[in-house]
């Protein structure tokens, strides 16, 4: 598992869709991940292409569907990634990724979590 500390995390809403930012330091190097959820259902395009369920980006490697589960533990995030879809889109990177904060998550964020897992059909717990 990656483990990211010092990290930060943000919201934003452009009305198109709905971003969660995700910043730490891993191996004393600042790492970035955005998760994505678009506000409104896919259409035929969108799911010709593929561009259908949460889009994840880490270090700048992007993919649509990767993400499995999210766990929120008070000051901690771990997000889970399918290993198979973490291949075939040739992400180099371990199927669990965490982020440690200083503060517990407030629950603008806590919210946010849940309501883009459930549109995209992403596993989400809160403990």
């Amino acid at each position: 598992m990656r483990t990211h500390i010092k990290s930060e995390i943000g919201v934003a809403d452009d009305g198109f869709a709905i971003s969660i930012g995700l910043a730490g330091l891993y191996e004393g190097v600042r790492r970035e991940m955005i998760l994505q959820a678009a506000k409104e259902e896919p259409d035929d395009q969108d799911i010709r292409l593929g561009l259908v369920g949460l889009y994840a980006e880490y270090d700048g490697v992007g993919a649509y569907g990767v993400v499995e589960k999210i766990f929120v533990e008070n000051s901690r995030v771990r997000i889970i990634l399918d290993p198979a879809k973490i291949s075939a889109e040739r992400y180099s990177i371990e199927a669990e990724i965490a982020f440690e904060f200083l503060d517990a998550l407030n629950s603008e964020i806590l919210v946010t979590f849940a309501g883009m897992c459930s549109t995209c059909g992403v596993t989400f717990k809160r403990s």
